[in-house]
């Protein structure tokens, strides 16, 4: 599941680079993190659902991951790195707990996106607190890369944890699906 994760975030990030569709400023390494945390939080929210006795297992290991994968990138340690994916956690929790539409959450993902490009792509513990404004054509091109990109990647992430959790729900031992030694 986390090689799907991580293709998932890359390969935006790869074709976001290449076709230059970022607007100037926004850099596609501080964008795939802020997606691939967003990610993280999509899935912690759909385990949560679904597959609550399997969650903090997989979600922790998504945290190591995701810290191993950036962490060189933006030059700090990996316990900084899970350190500011908790906060990422934290701050869209709320959202979902107190019922906001989608339209609020991808708002709010475009204001953690722009503080990042604020900060020179490197993200921030502090992103998402306060208003950062961007130009109409700044929030048109985000929004667009994450709405195609939530649509490509939520769904088959979903489908993923179903095929891998529906046979071992039943299962005493907890496997997951991207230790070596699972199953």
């Amino acid at each position: 599941m986390w090689e799907a994760i991580c293709r998932s975030v890359l390969d935006l990030a790869r074709v976001v680079a290449e076709k230059k569709e970022l607007p100037a400023g926004y850099r596609p390494d501080g964008f795939s993190f802020e997606l691939a945390a967003y990610l993280v939080f999509r899935v912690d929210v759909y385990l949560f659902s679904s597959y609550p006795r399997v969650r903090q297992g997989v979600i922790n290991r998504l945290h190591e991951q995701t810290a191993l994968l950036f962490s060189d990138l933006f030059g700090m340690s990996d316990d900084e790195l899970c350190n500011l994916l908790d906060r990422r956690m934290n701050f869209y929790a709320p959202l979902v707990r107190h019922g906001a539409e989608p339209q609020t959450v991808h708002t709010m993902v475009m204001q953690v996106v722009h503080h990042t490009a604020k900060n020179g792509g490197v993200p921030r513990g502090d992103a998402g607190e306060g208003l950062t404004v961007a130009s109409a054509l700044d929030e048109f091109a985000i929004k667009t890369l994450l709405l195609g990109w939530e649509m490509r990647s939520v769904g088959r992430l979903h489908a993923l944890i179903d095929d891998f959790y529906g046979s071992e729900a039943e299962v005493g031992d907890v496997a997951y699906p991207f230790d070596v030694d699972a199953g």
